[in-house]
């Protein structure tokens, strides 16, 4: 084989390698969401039946329901969320919160103990767990649901507060024996820019869609329910704790639904630097559970395994896959001139995106804000990866 027969072969891998990359960079951002909303569309059947989980009549007798709270130095917003459990529309005989402050340094108990002693809480019941080290949120949930004899759990995080027909809305959808969990619709009392607000909005259209295709992905954890005989506790060192405790209710065969009418307003504002950190943390549990989730590929699971690989797994891989499509392009360009163009556009691209990182207050464009808060996005996760 001479040379010339070598340089055509690597440059035709190259010509191949780059097209799979653009061809799933262009899936996972644009074909997956449509490919959602017409699977959505064609099941008028599942469209009737989410009609009439949301018609259902109030139960005869309503469950029982225990909100767990793993709290790290919450003194700022503990007393205010207690105040918004105890104004839930609910039989208070039947609610009950755990507080379990996770070795806080700071005064979260007392003030957790005050507020729940107030006249806005008299109604409450509350248990408040201290435990003196911080062991972490998995730990907390390990030690503590095994305690509780609620019917249902709910997992909520101290900063969100929740609508106050929220638990009466989640009783009526758990008459279902198929449902094991209900997830809400997640809000920020800041959306931080017309990036955020467009991937929450967009973040609202996915959950939609999964939910009429027969089951959502994951949760968020400022809010979610499942029924607690059904909770696994996720293996040691999970991160993404939120969406692998919904995906074990998947994997025991019941469903996790989307309910737009339970909110949960998002209090806390993280600094752009904490903001990135966080997304960087997510970016290393996206690839973590890609690898301990991946029975959930099988066929068996229908549409829930074409969601997992089209809206999880590829994102988790996606710095690496956005990676091979500029570079293949670019080396595929030396023998293939109209790959310029695809090379250069890419480049452009990732170009708009610094520009707005380097110079945000001009041009004063949106387009340029949500393609530098996606290209931001995939560099946590590619910092995830490396982690």
């Amino acid at each position: 084989m001479n040379s010339e027969t070598i340089v055509a072969a690597l440059s035709n891998a190259c010509l191949a390698l780059s097209w799979l990359a653009i061809a799933l960079v262009v899936y996972h951002h644009a074909a997956y969401p449509l490919l959602l909303k017409l699977n959505a569309l064609r099941k008028s059947a599942a469209g009737a039946k989410a009609q009439a989980d949301t018609a259902l009549d109030e139960p005869k007798d309503w469950p029982s329901i225990g909100v767990l709270m793993p709290c790290y130095n919450e003194a700022k917003v503990i007393a205010n969320k207690l105040h918004n459990l105890a104004a839930c529309d609910y039989p208070s005989e039947l609610l009950k919160v755990y507080i379990v402050c996770d070795g806080c340094s700071d005064n979260t108990a007392q003030v957790a103990q005050q507020a729940a002693d107030s006249w806005q809480c008299k109604n409450l019941k509350v248990t408040i767990i201290d435990r003196p080290q911080n062991t972490g949120k998995l730990q907390c949930l390990s030690d503590t649901v095994p305690q509780m004899d609620e019917q249902l759990l709910a997992l909520s995080d101290a900063s969100a507060l929740i609508s106050l027909d929220a638990f009466r809305i989640a009783a009526k959808r758990f008459q279902d024996p198929h449902v094991g969990g209900l997830s809400g619709r997640y809000q920020l009392l800041d959306s931080g820019g017309d990036g955020q607000s467009t991937y929450w909005a967009y973040q609202v259209f996915i959950k939609q869609q999964e939910d009429a295709s027969g089951s959502t992905l994951g949760a968020h954890g400022a809010f979610y329910m499942l029924r607690r005989k059904l909770f696994q506790s996720p293996p040691v060192g999970t991160i993404n704790d939120d969406f692998v405790i919904p995906m074990n209710l998947i994997r025991q065969g019941f469903s996790m639904r989307y309910e737009p009418r339970i909110a949960a307003l998002e209090l806390e504002h993280l600094p752009e630097r904490e903001e990135l950190r966080r997304r960087r943390r997510i970016a290393v549990g996206n690839v973590q559970m890609s690898l301990q989730l991946a029975d959930l590929l099988h066929p068996r699971f229908g549409w829930v395994a074409v969601n997992f690989f089209s809206g999880k797994v590829l994102r988790a891989w996606m710095p690496l896959i956005l990676l091979l499509a500029l570079f293949g392009s670019l080396a595929s360009s030396l023998a293939y001139s109209w790959m310029w163009p695809i090379a250069l556009g890419q480049l452009g691209g990732y170009c708009i995106a610094l520009w707005q990182q380097l110079l945000p207050a001009w041009p004063n464009l949106k387009i340029m804000r949500v393609l530098h808060y996606i290209v931001a996005g995939h560099a946590s996760g590619a910092r995830g990866l490396y982690d």
